[in-house]
């Protein structure tokens, strides 16, 4: 499974399962609803999924794609995402992450090549296809092959990787949208409007232990309470407050499943304050006690 953590500047530090190269590379089980997806979040490499069963939704910096079976994404470098599944689908992916330096063998190749593609506010993901001809199905069976050379793990596997994503990489640049003037002068407000809610989660994932209120998340972002519930609205489809109480719900699960000290401990915690009020959200999201929860999926 694939885990992620928070850098000092906020974005998520992808853990490769390669060791010493930048890269992950894995098969990703989705089949939770949106209140329990994975939490949306960004991180410097670029994100490529490919539906191999089932159906995904994709949450891309607020826009909401549906990706179906043989179909995938691509998710370019520091946008904010996350996928989840609706109903009782349950979505079998393939998920490949590899950070840009893994193909900069050089400053020119850097300037010429990478940085137009991680750099374009045009391109902040593209859907992809394993029927509809082109370079979206060409990426797509690249990506596909490189999980099969992953598994296989022969002499040299990791240069095939490499060589699987020069051609990826080579399709992306020579594919993305080309920047006009009429979106360079709109991209500046959608970048603040992302940043001042990256602000905003960060701060949440770093304080959702505290008594944390609603003047507090705005001022994380520097906007008002306006502001700050409309771009929560906007990008996540939710309430500030209801995406720290989905945060919180998410850390106390995590702690049921792998802890063994007390619900009460456990609220205080996840921030929740006191074990009753835990008690009474857990149920009305998990439609259960934490204590029947731990008795079922973790530590007794």
């Amino acid at each position: 499974m694939l885990k992620i953590s928070s850098r000092r500047d906020n974005s998520e530090q992808v853990y490769y399962n390669i060791e010493g190269v930048p890269m992950y590379i894995g098969k990703l089980f989705v089949e939770t609803d949106y209140d329990s997806a994975v939490e949306c979040h960004w991180h410097d490499e670029v994100e490529f999924v490919m539906v191999t069963h089932g159906q995904l939704q994709y949450n891309i910096n607020g826009s909401c794609i549906t990706i179906e079976q043989g179909q995938g994404v691509f998710v370019n470098s520091k946008q904010m995402h996350h996928g989840f599944t609706v109903g009782k689908n349950i979505c079998e992916c393939i998920i490949v992450i590899f950070h840009p330096a893994l193909i900069c063998p050089n400053e020119q190749i850097e300037n010429a090549c990478i940085l137009p593609v991680i750099g374009n506010n045009n391109f902040t993901h593209a859907v992809l296809s394993a029927t509809k001809r082109g370079w979206t199905q060409r990426v797509f069976e690249s990506l596909v092959k490189s999980h099969e050379v992953f598994e296989g793990k022969s002499s040299g596997f990791v240069l095939e990787l490499q060589s699987l994503f020069y051609e990826v990489w080579a399709n992306l640049y020579a594919n993305m949208p080309e920047l006009t003037a009429a979106n360079s002068t709109r991209q500046p407000h959608s970048d603040y409007n992302v940043g001042a809610l990256k602000d905003m989660i960060a701060f949440i994932h770093s304080n959702y232990s505290d008594a944390i209120t609603l003047d507090d998340i705005c001022a994380a972002g520097s906007v008002c309470k306006s502001k700050c519930c409309s771009l929560f609205k906007k990008y996540l489809h939710q309430t500030p407050l209801n995406y720290l109480t989905t945060h919180r719900l998410r850390l106390a699960v995590k702690l049921l499943e792998t802890q063994s000290v007390s619900v009460n401990e456990i609220s205080d915690s996840a921030g929740f304050g006191g074990a009753s009020y835990f008690a009474e959200i857990f149920r009305k999201r998990y439609h259960c006690s934490p204590t029947e929860y731990r008795e079922k999926h973790g530590r007794n």
